[in-house]
């Protein structure tokens, strides 16, 4: 083997033991260094990734809570949205006239007047004993007819068991106009009483031989269901009833409902016939209207007071003069024979 290092001109540096022991060194420090590198790397991805399923835990209950209350701030939403849509057909409903188009004469309406609504003119909540000792009171009064009850016995000469019809009796605490014939002459009838104060002053009076219903007559020849808004007496609230009972968005929605039905009606549902001694309406303002719808060729009455005051409450509306009321019982062949201040008397013509 040929030993180069002889040679002239050919220097070879062959590196020394320590050198050599120097440069393994720098390898192995640029692995580690690599080494390390990826350890921290991989240190943080990994807590990074262990971080987020907490970061995630912490918002779900601040995203759930989110998705709650925009579900109940919708469903109640939606829901005060449909209650003021019932609440405002409720309103409609309460202040609207609703006619039942069903005959004056029709066999099922006058069987539901006088199975259902007509009923005995007695408190139903005193006992037997309380009523007796109430009507025994009654019975010792002595009760002075009124001069128009005086005229109307004279006209019927003082006739004993007659049959009658009143309609607003009681009414702003004004006396009735059948009381006395009940009590002395032993008069039946039906008492027609809208107000619900004019129906408990009724009860209190113990008119055992007579009966009521708490309803209104009808200005149609057919049942209607109407309102009887609230009204102001003395600072007490009170009821009125209207002929046509629509009112303004601005009135009160807690009114009374009333079932109206015609007069015809009533006094099928009364008696087995159509014969009637004596009728007295008192009706606020709608007499002429409901008398229109009688039939008076199918009816036979004999004496009819009706109340006739100039109604300043609808002055809106076109109502009939005295003339025209007189000319309106002379075509159904009555005479009119006198008045008690507003109350006008016609009699059934012979």
């Amino acid at each position: 083997m040929t030993d180069l290092t002889n040679r002239p001109g050919v220097t070879i540096n062959v590196p020394t033991t320590q050198q050599q022991n120097n440069s393994t060194p720098q390898i192995t420090n640029k692995s580690s260094a690599t080494t390390v590198n990826t350890t921290i790397s991989s240190t943080i991805c990994t807590k990074m990734a262990a971080s987020e399923p907490k970061i995630v835990r912490k918002l779900l209950p601040f995203a759930a809570f989110l998705i709650t209350f925009a579900t109940v701030m919708t469903i109640l939403i939606v829901y005060m949205d449909t209650t003021a849509m019932r609440h405002h057909q409720f309103q409609i409903n309460m202040t609207q006239d609703y006619d039942i188009g069903v005959a004056q004469d029709n066999e099922k309406l006058i069987l539901f007047i006088r199975e259902f609504c007509i009923r005995p003119a007695i408190d139903s909540s005193m006992s037997h004993k309380s009523f007796d000792v109430m009507h025994q009171k009654q019975s010792e009064k002595t009760i002075e007819p009124t001069e128009k009850e005086k005229f109307v016995a004279d006209l019927l000469d003082n006739k004993k068991y007659g049959t009658f019809i009143e309609a607003g009796a009681y009414r702003h605490d004004r006396i009735s106009d059948t009381e006395w014939l009940e009590r002395n002459l032993s008069w039946t009838g039906l008492l027609i009483q809208t107000y619900s104060k004019d129906l408990f002053s009724l009860l209190k009076r113990g008119r055992a031989k007579s009966k009521y219903i708490h309803a209104c007559l009808s200005t149609q020849p057919h049942p209607k269901e109407i309102t009887i808004p609230q009204e102001t007496q003395d600072g007490v609230k009170i009821n009125s009833v209207q002929a046509n009972s629509v009112f303004s968005d601005e009135s009160e929605w807690f009114n009374t409902r009333i079932k109206c039905f015609p007069l015809y009606s009533l006094i099928l549902a009364m008696n087995a016939t159509t014969n009637l001694d004596f009728l007295s309406l008192e009706t606020d303002c709608n007499e002429f209207e409901i008398l229109s719808t009688l039939p008076f060729d199918r009816v036979k009455i004999k004496v009819i007071s009706i109340h006739f005051p100039p109604c300043n409450l609808f002055a809106a509306q076109q109502k009939p003069t005295i003339s025209s009321l007189k000319r309106f019982f002379a075509s159904n062949k009555y005479n009119y024979v006198k008045h008690f201040g507003d109350d006008y008397i016609f009699v059934a013509k012979v």
